[in-house]
């Protein structure tokens, strides 16, 4: 009978080789579930609420009642706002009292959006005489664990107690209204949507261009993107050298496949000027800057420029995420996961809606 001999550099090959697989694979397995759709995740009032009554379901108006979101604090940013009114909306669908916006500053907010199925607009003559409070759960140091939980637990009588409730937020508090007792009852298709679905569903219900911004995205479409795939990426980082920082390297990677002036235009929208000239200087005539000029300090016009840019991003044949919330939740509005990458730890790869608030935890 002939000797079992052990290739040993066979095995070794071999191990390092599953070593080699694991690592790469690794990272992804912890950054995506394999099931990004699975149902929340089961709650218990008792223990998250200890010592708290459970809170009574809203009924029983005896006049108007009105939640009204208003945010002049912390709130610098469209996102920063995007997120206190999807907060706002929930928490008026649980507190059962009639949803309104006012953003004034910069600008009239109604300049450039209009409301879609929702009234949202302010109605003064129908407040000016009632009893009203001011509200807020601001994120001004990277979390409010507080008002999570007591969102979770609350009951809104005993927030709430004006006719007309100013509410300040610039915070998401999606996932805390989620596991609210009531909230099947009063917002069941809450339990059945994903985070990003949910942004998704709220900005569309909300919200629908101006008939003067709306004419102003088709000229520009028109003339600048035509038949053309557009293919765009938002970079919110001010700090870094375009084309040097090699946290970014990957991203002018992934554009330079595009790089066929036929078939294809390139949006990349950037808070740093350096980088939109590094990106006209490597793409030229491919590359495709936002409507409009922010001239100065203008404010207003920085304002609306920045609600352009997600509209355009939320419309893009492929779409390259970054950690930026502006990008993230045109994602979201753009609503599939269709040509979606995400750029995540000097890596790119195909991701999911379903995911994003988890790739990035920090970007909502």
């Amino acid at each position: 009978m002939r000797p079992f001999r052990v290739n040993v550099k066979a095995i070794s090959l071999l191990v390092l080789l599953v070593l080699t697989v694991v690592a790469f694979l690794r990272p992804w397995s912890q950054i995506i579930p394999s099931n990004p759709l699975s149902p929340v995740t089961q709650w218990n009032f008792e223990d998250v609420c200890e010592g708290k009554q459970p809170p009574r379901k809203p009924c029983c108006k005896s006049g108007p009642q009105y939640l009204i979101y208003r945010c002049t604090a912390h709130c610098h940013r469209w996102t920063d706002h995007q997120k206190g009114i999807v907060t706002a909306y929930l928490l008026s669908l649980l507190s059962n009292r009639t949803f309104s916006i006012e953003i004034f500053s910069p600008c009239s907010l109604e300049k450039f959006l209009q409301p879609n199925t929702v009234h949202w607009q302010v109605q003064s003559e129908k407040i000016q005489h009632l009893t009203f409070q001011k509200f807020d759960i601001l994120n001004e140091h990277g979390g409010n664990e507080f008002y999570h939980r007591e969102i979770q637990c609350g009951d809104f009588s005993r927030w709430f107690k004006t006719d007309v409730v100013y509410l300040q937020t610039n915070e998401s508090y999606v996932g805390s209204i989620r596991h609210h007792p009531h909230v099947a009852e009063l917002i069941p298709w809450l339990h059945t949507m994903s985070l990003g679905n949910v942004y998704s569903y709220v900005m569309k219900t909300l919200f629908k261009l101006s008939s003067e911004t709306e004419k102003s995205i088709s000229s520009y479409f028109t003339n600048h993107i035509g038949k053309h795939t557009l293919i765009c990426t938002q970079i919110g980082e001010k700090s870094f050298v375009p084309g040097i920082d090699p946290r970014y390297s990957g991203i002018w990677t992934f554009f330079d496949q595009y790089k066929d002036d036929s078939k294809y235009r390139l949006y990349i929208s950037a808070v740093s000027n350096d980088t939109k000239s590094f990106a006209l200087s490597r793409y030229q005539k491919q590359f495709v800057d936002s409507p409009g000029q922010v001239e100065g300090q203008d404010s207003c016009a920085e304002f609306e420029k920045t609600i352009i840019e997600e509209y355009i991003l939320s419309k893009c044949d492929v779409l390259l995420v970054t950690r930026s919330s502006l990008g993230i939740i045109a994602a979201f509005v753009r609503g599939t996961n269709k040509d979606l990458y995400c750029y995540y730890q000097r890596q790119i790869f195909p991701c999911a809606i379903e995911v994003l608030h988890e790739i990035y935890p920090n970007g909502l």
